[in-house]
């Protein structure tokens, strides 16, 4: 997977069209480590970055934070709830990516299942829901713990491959149980629900 032809089979879905995961400003950079091949991009002036990783038994993973959009500290819904429509925007245009990627025939074996699941990392302070405009110079901690990082589901999703091609609905499905795990520990952000 090391040629050079084969590094832009994995780079071109990855920064252009529907299944972009990189913005072409960030630069990102292909390097190699014993057992997989990563594709990485920062940016600093948007405390954003974003890191897909191929690894040899066919595994992909992408971690990714998300962009703090107007930088308005005082906003505390913007600093403290994680953007459950940024983060389905994110994990559809992974399933794209993943279903481009095994299209390019560099996947170690073509694939009849595949497994997918999404991780909650430096939560202990974070609400999760739908943002949807909303501001506030006030909130409460999180009164509840939660798991961090928090794994959603705890086993993976099995999907099969007609399944991986409707990344909408995958991305529906773990969101939905991100949504839930928050609820359970009141920590779920209804802007609707505040007012």
């Amino acid at each position: 997977m090391a040629k050079v032809e084969n590094r832009e089979k994995l780079l071109q879905p990855a920064v252009f069209g529907t299944t972009a995961l990189f913005d072409v400003e960030e630069g990102p950079k292909i390097t190699e480590a014993s057992s997989y091949i990563r594709i990485a991009a920062s940016r600093p002036d948007r405390e954003s970055s974003t890191e897909l990783r191929f690894y040899e038994d066919g595994t992909l993973a992408c971690r990714a934070s998300l962009e703090t959009r107007n930088r308005d500290w005082t906003d505390l819904v913007e600093s403290n709830v994680i953007d459950e429509t940024a983060v389905a925007e994110r994990i559809e245009r992974f399933i794209r990516y993943t279903t481009a990627f095994h299209s390019t025939g560099l996947a170690v074996s073509e694939a009849r299942n595949m497994y997918v699941s999404a991780a909650f990392v430096n939560i202990e302070h974070k609400y999760f829901g739908r943002i949807d405009g909303a501001r506030s110079s006030s909130m409460s901690w999180p009164s509840q713990s939660i798991p961090d990082p928090l794994i959603i589901p705890q086993q993976p999703f099995r999907l099969s491959r007609a399944e991986l091609n409707d990344s909408n609905s995958v991305a529906g499905r773990l969101v939905a149980h991100a949504a839930r795990a928050f609820r359970v520990a009141d920590r779920y952000f209804d802007p609707a629900a505040r007012r």
